[in-house]
C-alpha cells in the first residue's frame, strides 16, 4: 500500500509537470484550463493553492481555484467553499466513472485528474516529465 501511495504521488506530480511543459508556449492564447479543488480545512492544500496562484500568472493557462464544502461536516466551515464547486468535482468523477473526489485535486482541461501539483523544478526528472507528455 505504501509503495502504491508513493507511486501515485509521483505520477500525479510528473503528470502536472508534463502538462505544464506542453502548455507553456511563447504565445498568450490559453492552452489549458487547470481547476484546483481545494479547502481551507485541508492540510495538504496550501502548497497546491500557492502553485495554482503561480500558474495563474501564465497567460497560456486559465487557473481556477474551486473551494469545496464537503469537509464542512468536520466542524470547521470553509468560508470560501461553494456547494457548486463540490457538485462540479463530483460530476467530473461521474463522467470518468470513478469515485475519485478528494483535496487537493487538479482537473486539467476537464478530463485529466491528478492528486497534487508541484513546480517543475521539484519534479524528480524533467526528462521523464517531457517523456510522459
Amino acid at each position: 500500500m505504501m509503495a502504491y501511495n508513493c507511486i501515485s504521488r509521483w505520477s500525479g506530480a510528473l503528470g502536472v509537470c508534463a502538462i505544464i511543459a506542453v502548455i507553456r508556449p511563447a504565445h498568450a492564447d490559453p492552452r489549458a484550463v487547470v481547476e484546483l479543488f481545494t479547502s481551507q480545512g485541508c492540510s495538504s492544500c496550501p502548497p497546491a493553492d500557492k502553485i495554482i496562484g503561480e500558474l495563474a500568472k501564465d497567460p497560456s493557462v486559465i487557473a481556477l481555484s474551486m473551494p469545496i464544502d464537503y469537509w464542512d461536516y468536520l466542524g470547521w466551515k470553509d468560508t470560501l467553499a461553494d456547494a457548486r464547486f463540490s457538485a462540479r468535482q463530483k460530476a467530473y468523477s461521474q463522467m470518468r466513472g470513478d469515485r475519485d473526489v478528494y483535496t487537493p485535486q487538479v482537473i486539467v482541461n476537464g478530463s485529466a485528474h491528478l492528486a497534487a501539483i508541484v513546480p517543475a523544478s521539484k519534479a524528480p526528472s524533467a526528462t521523464l516529465a517531457r517523456t510522459i507528455a
